[in-house]
C-alpha cells in the first residue's frame, strides 16, 4: 500500500508540472489528469506560487490537507525556489477562503492568478501567479491576488523598467542614511494606504499629523514631486512599490 501510494504521489506531482508547463493535452488527458489530480475536469481554477524560504522547503507546508478541510479541492508541486498549486474553486466563497489560509500559513510572499476554466490554460495562469507573487513587499510573507492588485502587477511585470523608475523617483531618498530612508518611506507607504489622509496616517505611526506632513513635504522637496499632483503621486506610487519588491542585499549587521 505504501508502494502505490508512493506511485500515485509521483504520478500527480508529474501531472501538475506538466500541467504548469503548459503542455497541451486533448480531451481524453485532461479528462484523465483531472482524474489523477482529484478535481473537477471544469473550472474554475486559479494557480498558487508560493516563494520557498529555502532551496527545496516547502513554502506551504500541509496546505492541501488545510485546504481539504474547507472543501478545497487542489494539487502542489515543489520547485527548487518555488511552491505551486493548481486550485479548483467550487464556490465564489472559495477564492476568499483559500486567501486566508495562504495568509494564515505563508512564511514568504505568495502569488493568485486570476481564475480560469480550462486547465491546459495552467501555464498561461503560473505566468500571472509569479507575476503577483513579485508584486507583494519582498520583505513579507503578502499574499497578493493578481485581479485585486493591478499597481503591484503592474510594477512587478516589468521589473527592470521599474527598476530603472524607482532610481530615478526615488534615488534622492535612497541616498539617505538608513533609518532616514526608511522612515520616509514608511510614511508614504503607509499614506498612500490611508487615502492620502494625514490624520489616518499619524494614527497608524503613532505621530501627530503635522509630523506626517513635514515627512511628506522632506519626500516631495527631495524628489521633485509634488503630492497634490496626481502625475507626481502616481510617479511616487509606481517607484514605491517598485522598492517594495526588490529585495534588499543584506547589512554587515545583519550578515554578522
Amino acid at each position: 500500500m505504501a508502494q502505490r501510494l508512493l506511485v500515485g504521489d509521483k504520478e500527480r506531482s508529474a501531472l501538475v508540472e506538466a500541467l504548469l508547463e503548459g503542455r497541451s493535452m486533448d480531451a481524453d488527458a485532461v479528462w484523465s489528469a483531472a482524474e489523477v489530480l482529484r478535481v473537477p475536469r471544469d473550472g474554475p481554477f486559479t494557480v498558487v506560487a508560493a516563494e520557498a524560504p529555502r532551496i527545496g522547503r516547502r513554502a506551504l507546508p500541509d496546505i492541501a490537507v488545510q485546504l481539504t478541510r474547507r472543501g478545497i479541492r487542489s494539487a502542489w508541486r515543489l520547485r527548487p525556489d518555488l511552491q505551486l498549486g493548481i486550485v479548483h474553486l467550487r464556490t465564489p466563497r472559495d477564492l476568499p477562503d483559500l486567501v486566508e489560509v495562504l495568509r494564515d500559513h505563508a512564511e514568504r510572499r505568495v502569488g493568485v492568478s486570476p481564475s480560469y476554466d480550462d486547465l491546459n490554460r495552467t501555464g498561461d495562469a503560473l505566468r500571472f501567479a509569479k507575476v503577483a507573487m513579485r508584486g507583494g513587499n519582498a520583505e513579507s510573507s503578502a499574499v497578493t491576488v493578481f485581479d485585486d492588485s493591478p499597481l503591484a502587477v503592474a510594477t512587478a511585470g516589468a521589473p527592470d523598467v521599474m527598476a530603472r523608475v524607482a532610481t530615478q523617483v526615488l534615488g534622492p531618498i535612497e541616498a539617505l542614511p538608513a533609518d532616514e530612508r526608511a522612515l520616509l518611506l514608511d510614511t508614504l507607504d503607509i499614506w498612500f494606504e490611508c487615502g492620502g489622509s494625514a490624520e489616518e496616517a499619524a494614527k497608524q505611526l503613532y505621530v501627530h499629523p503635522n509630523t506626517v506632513r513635514t515627512r511628506l513635504r522632506r519626500i516631495a522637496e527631495r524628489t521633485g514631486r509634488s503630492l497634490t499632483d496626481p502625475r507626481g503621486i502616481t510617479e511616487l506610487a509606481l517607484a514605491l512599490r517598485a522598492v517594495r519588491q526588490t529585495p534588499r542585499p543584506p547589512t554587515s549587521e545583519s550578515a554578522s
